[in-house]
């Protein structure tokens, strides 16, 4: 009893890599690297300035956008925080919404005012 012979993936290879193109394999250089020749098979498709990857999953992720400082407040300013009452603060913000402006140039007005005002006063 003769069993026939089942056919495999590898029977077939051999007849597939006989009519293979000549390709000749360099030895790599000791200094250069994979990256090296992949770069001059490329050129410089990738201008974008290298970065030290700081390892996990931030080596993972890539820069799409400029890093730019956060924007400072202009010279001469600061900012203030202040606590006022909420019925204050709501009569402030319906004065601006008629007036058609901001809350903080109401609330500059207003310093203004108490000020020349109380300037006024101290002078006199």
């Amino acid at each position: 009893m003769s069993r026939a012979k089942k056919k495999t993936f590898d029977d077939s290879l051999d007849t597939l890599f006989d009519n293979k193109a000549d390709v000749t394999v360099k030895p790599r250089s000791g200094g250069k690297s994979f990256a090296d020749d992949l770069g001059a098979l490329f050129g410089g498709l990738n201008d974008e300035p290298k970065r030290k990857a700081s390892g996990g999953i931030d080596s993972l992720i890539r820069s799409t956008a400029t890093i730019t400082e956060k924007p400072s407040e202009p010279k001469g300013k600061r900012r203030l925080t202040v606590t006022l009452p909420e019925g204050l603060i709501k009569k402030l913000k319906d004065k601006a919404r008629e007036e058609n402006t901001y809350l903080r140039e109401i609330i500059q007005e207003l310093v203004d005012e108490y000020l020349a005002n109380n300037d006024a006063t101290q002078a006199a």
